[in-house]
């Protein structure tokens, strides 16, 4: 049996760790990691080193008290011991539930409430914040077990594998359950749309506990081999890209707005892009949010395109991909059509729907809110979408959310999403913006300036986004602007991790203004 077709077969019969052990007996001596980060307990890992490193990591939870079936909370930021931690618990069976230590205290609490794990993972903060954690990430695989490795003989690749937490358009966390073929199929979807080589080496800046990171990052790492590199924040990522020459980056939309703006619009633009970036980049890919024509343009012109996606964490989370074609230049219209495995559906109200191997087995402990979501086993993904045909093929496009539609006092109704999209674009003074129209008449356009704009003045603004929205219906153009009076953030709860915009927030920031 080839490699292609073992891997082909793992993906429906295997777990996560069968197909990394593949991995390890096809290159034990390769390099699979490489320490990016001081705080990384050593320069570099083997596969071979990994592996030694998760079966220890499996007898340990086994004789900490953790069965197959438990949940095991990490807290830990991204390193290799995080990728050891999770493929010791797929060896034993054991459900990894990571995260965000990036969030406030009380949503942690609540994710770790809900989870009533057997293990808890605290990374380095674990005595400070969550005392009841068992250890740290670095505790845990430094431990020398010396128990022979009570492996189960087979792990059901329909069992829940992870749990990753969301908070989907509720104000409390959402735990996903994800099987090991849920990951391992999407995974393998992304790499037929965006192949990846075992010489890659590749630079995570995502964190592993949402599910773009998760997949796209870590399994797809799992499947293609190559070598993985952690970097924490765009500075970070610049210094290990200087250092490391990847080829492969995942990143969200504000870190390619940010690189562009750090980089002058001159003909030697083009240059500084790869040269930031290493020079060996050759596939960039952006997901979690939309990505403005105008930042996708430059690196086009730098021979550098971005490769766009669609998905959430309910659909493991790829749904779409713009695809590399080998024969000739890849389209990147919209976010690309459907993944193999996956069937999307747009109804009569524009609602996408998607089915496939990738749609999670529920929402933890709440069946019900996985009634509503599922419904005759498609994924009602709240999302208003629409097709486009580019040289004969279909692409999905992104319109927005249907919780984001608009009602204006007179009852006109609109999806801000698209318009919102033009105007970041087609206004230099503007890094984020939303329109926000419920219960207003015409909507108020709500603005984060760009760095070298803070002085432009609202009139002007506004000015400019009647110009830009001149071809749209009247009830739709905004007829007052709101300037932030500080930049939207994650950690001032303007930004979801994603780097989407927290609509309700910046709509309660107006509100008591």
């Amino acid at each position: 049996m080839s490699q292609n077709q073992r891997l082909s077969d793992l993906t429906v019969r295997g777990s996560l760790f069968d197909a990394f052990q593949l991995r390890v007996s096809e290159w034990p001596e390769a390099v699979a990691w490489v320490a990016a980060n001081p705080e990384e307990t050593r320069s570099y890992w083997t596969w071979s080193e990994l592996s030694d490193s998760v079966l220890r990591t499996a007898a340990t939870l086994r004789r900490s008290g953790v069965n197959a079936g438990d949940r095991v909370a990490n807290l830990g930021k991204n390193c290799a011991e995080w990728a050891i931690l999770d493929l010791a618990c797929s060896a034993i069976g054991a459900v990894h539930a990571p995260i965000d230590a990036r969030v406030p205290d009380a949503w942690i609490h609540a994710c770790l409430k809900q989870l009533e794990p057997t293990y808890v993972c605290g990374g380095k903060r674990a005595g400070t914040r969550f005392a009841h954690a068992n250890s740290s990430l670095q505790e845990l695989i430094a431990s020398k077990s010396v128990d022979s490795f009570p492996r189960l003989s087979e792990v059901d690749p329909k069992r829940t594998a992870c749990i990753l937490f969301t908070s989907g358009t509720t104000s409390s966390p959402r735990g996903v359950m994800l099987s090991h073929h849920n990951l391992l199929s999407n995974a393998a979807a992304k790499l037929d749309a965006m192949p990846q080589s075992p010489d890659d080496l590749r630079l995570n800046l995502l964190p592993f506990s949402h599910a773009y990171a998760r997949t796209c990052e870590l399994t797809t790492w799992i499947l293609a081999g190559g070598t993985m590199a952690c970097a924490h924040g765009i500075d970070s990522a610049l210094a290990q890209a200087a250092r490391l020459r990847p080829h492969l980056l995942n990143a969200v939309p504000a870190f390619y707005e940010e690189l562009a703006r750090l980089i002058p619009s001159t003909s030697l633009q083009s240059t500084r892009i790869a040269d930031m970036l290493g020079g060996r980049m050759r596939r960039l890919a952006s997901g979690g949010a939309p990505l403005q024509d105008r930042v996708r343009q430059i690196f086009s012109h730098a021979e550098l395109p971005v490769f766009q996606g669609y998905g959430l964490t309910e659909a493991s989370p790829v749904v779409c991909s713009n695809r590399v074609s080998h024969d000739q230049p890849p389209i990147l219209c919209g976010v690309g059509p459907a993944v193999q495995g996956v069937q999307v559906r747009v109804d009569e109200d524009q609602r996408l729907w998607v089915s496939g191997e990738g749609v999670m087995q529920g929402y933890w402990r709440d069946p019900q809110a996985t009634e509503e979501r599922i419904i005759d086993g498609w994924l009602d993904t709240r999302d208003i979408a629409s097709i486009d045909v580019a040289d004969g093929q279909a692409s999905l496009r992104i319109e927005g959310r249907l919780d984001e539609v608009q009602i204006l006092a007179n009852g006109y109704k609109f999806s801000p999403r698209p318009l919102e999209h033009r105007l970041a674009g087609e206004m230099d003074a503007v890094a984020y913006c939303l329109l926000l129209g419920n219960g207003r008449r015409k909507p108020i356009l709500a603005v984060q300036l760009a760095t070298q704009f803070e002085h432009v003045d609202g009139a002007k603004l506004l000015s400019q986004a009647k110009e830009v929205l001149k071809d749209q219906p009247d009830y739709i153009v905004p007829d007052a602007v709101w300037i932030s009076p500080e930049p939207w953030t994650v950690t001032n709860g303007c930004l979801h991790w994603k780097g989407g915009i927290n609509r309700r927030e910046i709509q309660r920031r107006i509100g008591s203004a």
